[in-house]
């Protein structure tokens, strides 16, 4: 089925995990920004959620519950991932960190996101709330372009430097 018709470029679509809402990417007014179709509602269908024609907003994804969005936002070059808590009217986003693709931990306390730097890139790993994993990066050879959490750990000295680090203290 046919969703949008808009002359404007839809991208990156994300189904929310109760699969009645689709996060996308479009430049329907002007720039692109990040919109949300409630799939239950006729008149009102669309929401654009950061009316931000200074950045381009692209790769929405939702958090395990569905509460929260995350996202990349390039501006000046630099790509930061944002997060917008949904369940609050008239909430806006959070800067979080540097990177692009954000993806969402099973938990939905961390995110991870691919850092390209001119001469490498970087994992880097953000913790959302004061109970997610403690912020770190590692550098990896090779083109990695995005992210997807598995069941099983990080291999070799990686897993172990990363069950080594200690807890963050409470500020």
């Amino acid at each position: 089925i046919q969703l949008t018709s808009q002359p404007g470029a839809d991208l990156t679509p994300a189904w929310d995990p109760n699969g009645r809402r689709i996060a996308f990417a479009s430049d329907r007014d002007g720039g692109m920004d990040i919109y949300l179709a409630d799939l239950d509602s006729v008149d009102n269908r669309f929401q654009n959620l950061t009316h931000s024609p200074e950045t381009a907003d692209t790769e929405p994804v939702f958090d395990p519950s569905g509460t929260m969005l995350a996202f990349s936002s390039r501006s000046d070059g630099i790509r930061r991932i944002l997060k917008l808590d949904l369940g609050r009217e008239g909430a806006t986003p959070v800067e979080v960190g540097q990177g692009g693709a954000p993806v969402w931990s099973p938990d939905g306390l961390s995110l991870a996101t691919v850092l390209v730097a001119p001469l490498e890139r970087h994992v880097m790993m953000y913790a959302v709330s004061g109970e997610g994993l403690p912020s770190l990066g590692l550098s990896i050879s090779g083109q990695a372009e995005g992210l997807e959490w598995a069941a099983g750990g990080l291999p070799g000295e990686a897993g172990t430097a990363a069950s080594s680090l200690p807890s963050p203290e409470p500020l």
